[in-house]
């Protein structure tokens, strides 16, 4: 499964998942074809990602297995989630390739 996410701002205008990757990434260029302004994001929904062994996370920044970016995680009333894939920090690879086993709080 594979979504594609569009935000105008912080605001999400469209959000949409298909099994094949392929229509996905057909769909994110056709956005970002026909809404320029929109910041488009693919991501996995089941395929988690280790992060880049040169990589360095920004202050405040967790590595997002399934965006395979690394993103701030924003808190949403119970939980700290991804703002684009919405995977939370209680998702097994997220605290994996965080190091966040015993550490995160909601």
């Amino acid at each position: 499964m594979w979504g594609v996410v569009a935000f105008k701002g912080a605001e999400e205008v469209v959000r949409r998942v298909h099994k094949e990757k392929e229509t996905v990434l057909n769909w994110s260029e056709k956005i970002k074809t026909k809404y320029p302004t929109l910041k488009v994001h693919v991501y996995s929904c089941l395929q988690a990602t280790e992060p880049p062994t040169d990589g360095q996370a920004k202050k405040n920044q967790l590595w997002c297995p399934y965006c395979v970016e690394y993103r701030k995680f924003k808190h949403d009333g119970t939980r700290l989630v991804c703002p684009v894939c919405e995977v939370s920090t209680e998702d097994f690879y997220t605290k994996r390739y965080n190091k966040l086993f015993g550490k995160v709080k909601t």
